[in-house]
């Protein structure tokens, strides 16, 4: 009498849950492959961030900032390596201890923007359900105080007192 064979985590609610597969995906495990895709290209060149801004039509280049690519870029670091480590050890391992030993891995890289399994775990959980992130977009001020009616303000001398 043979054993049945040990279903995957990947075919889990759990897993479901955690990966959270788009409609055409057919399972836990191939949304985590097609994520751990994503991520990878959006660090395969300079413009790659751009991957995963869910609002992307709604700024200009200039609204992003240096900082913010830089951001983008690193955590799609950690989504990826975290994945990876899911992808071969989730059987036995928890999602905070592939993301920490994602951290782990990234630190030696050079990698600081995280130190706490919690935090890529809670990054991921706003990533994850349009593979993407949203930009605030930058506040303009469309006030017209001290304004001509031109749009300018007025460069008249302040009358001393």
């Amino acid at each position: 009498m043979t054993a049945a064979p040990t279903p995957s985590y990947f075919e889990s609610r759990e897993a479901h849950k955690l990966f959270l597969p788009l409609p055409d995906e057919p399972n836990a495990s191939v949304a985590l492959e097609n994520q751990i895709q994503l991520l990878t290209d959006v660090n395969k060149s300079a413009e790659g961030y751009q991957r995963i801004i869910k609002n992307l039509k709604e700024l200009n280049e200039d609204d992003i900032t240096a900082h913010q690519k830089w951001i983008l870029q690193q955590k799609a670091q950690y989504f990826a390596v975290s994945l990876y480590h899911a992808k071969i050890s989730m059987n036995k391992w928890t999602w905070d201890k592939c993301c920490d030993k994602g951290i782990q891995q990234l630190q030696h890289a050079g990698l600081t923007l995280a130190n706490n399994a919690k935090t890529v775990a809670r990054w991921y959980h706003q990533f994850r359900d349009n593979r993407s992130f949203k930009i605030a977009t930058p506040k303009k001020n469309l006030s017209m105080n001290n304004k001509c009616t031109n749009g300018f303000r007025s460069l008249q001398p302040k009358r001393k007192s």
